[in-house]
């Protein structure tokens, strides 16, 4: 059995696991689709952030739900064109839109300029 170090934790796992057990990360080389992950920030921010749930939706363009998860986790996406999103990180954040694309890793960045809600933007890491 052939072991090797995932890209993101360090853990070793085996050559052939379709995925980290330690992280979760996705092992693109063995699967069909084009795979899209997310870095979800887990930011702890202020009061709106403890009353809000801590759960996080991705949705399609048409609100059909797609992936669920929670802060500081990676969203994993299969899709083989590009495809557009709409992250919902609770009341206290604004709405992510963008467009991901197939074999793409991207991240929510913090923009810190004033705004009344946390407002983050999606950017390719």
């Amino acid at each position: 059995m052939e072991l090797l170090k995932c890209i993101d934790c360090g853990a070793e796992i085996e050559k052939n696991a379709p995925f980290c057990p330690n992280c979760k990360r996705i092992n693109h080389e063995l699967l069909p689709s084009g795979v899209v992950e997310i870095e979800i920030p887990d930011p702890k921010l202020g009061l709106f952030y403890f009353m809000s749930p801590k759960n996080v939706i991705i949705f399609d363009k048409d609100y059909n739900p797609i992936w669920r998860g929670n802060f500081g986790e990676v969203a994993t996406l299969l899709t083989d064109t590009p495809t557009e999103i709409i992250i919902k990180l609770g009341d206290w954040a604004n709405e992510v839109k963008g467009i991901v694309f197939p074999c793409n890793r991207y991240k929510l960045e913090l923009d810190k300029s004033y705004h009344v809600l946390v407002t983050y933007n999606i950017k390719e890491a």
